[in-house]
């Protein structure tokens, strides 16, 4: 064979190496519903899901004691500021008291310390007592002072967690969910 026949060849032969053509899947149908009228009396639509409120207030007492009353039931409507429920407030109550103590002593210490630095301001005047004497009646009466501070402080939020004992509703709202019952000894922020 000659140089011409092969030529002649080749053509065919690439042709019979090709693949051959497939045909395209056919298109898939379209979902078709029907339309028609409805009838205004039965129509109902059933969803699921879940129903929350825009705004949540997980609250909670701030200190820890033993819950005496409820006011509230789940599905109650609540206004800002009702009393939802009361912890036992005899322990906050004695803690209060021991606080008034400790002012009264902190005053009556500040009241002496005041009196023995006048009497010691008087004794250096009249030359009977070194500066060191009365440097030392001064540290106490600023000591003094400083204890009054700190134990009126410490009344003050001895106070405030008396006010603690009793949950109040921070807005308007309903109640969504109770974690505590009467009788239950609760954690600060439960």
């Amino acid at each position: 064979m000659n140089k011409t026949h092969y030529l002649m060849l080749l053509p065919l032969l690439l042709m019979a190496c090709e693949k051959p053509i497939e045909p395209a899947p056919p298109p898939r149908p379209a979902l078709v519903m029907k339309v028609g009228q409805q009838n205004l009396a039965n129509n109902e639509m059933v969803l699921v899901g879940e129903v929350k409120s825009r705004y949540e207030s997980n609250i909670g007492f701030r200190i820890a004691g033993k819950i005496t009353q409820r006011l509230v039931d789940v599905g109650a409507t609540v206004k800002k500021g009702q009393l939802l429920a009361t912890i036992d407030a005899n322990d906050a109550n004695l803690s209060t008291q021991a606080a008034n103590a400790d002012i009264q002593a902190a005053e009556a210490n500040y009241a002496l310390a005041k009196a023995e630095l006048d009497r010691q301001r008087q004794l250096f005047d009249k030359q009977f007592i070194s500066k060191s004497a009365l440097d030392f009646r001064e540290a106490e009466f600023k000591t003094a002072v400083a204890r009054l501070k700190q134990i009126k402080s410490q009344s003050a939020v001895t106070g405030n967690q008396s006010n603690y004992t009793r949950l109040m509703a921070d807005r308007d709202g309903v109640i969504a969910q109770i974690t505590a019952e009467p009788g239950q000894v609760v954690a600060a922020g439960q």
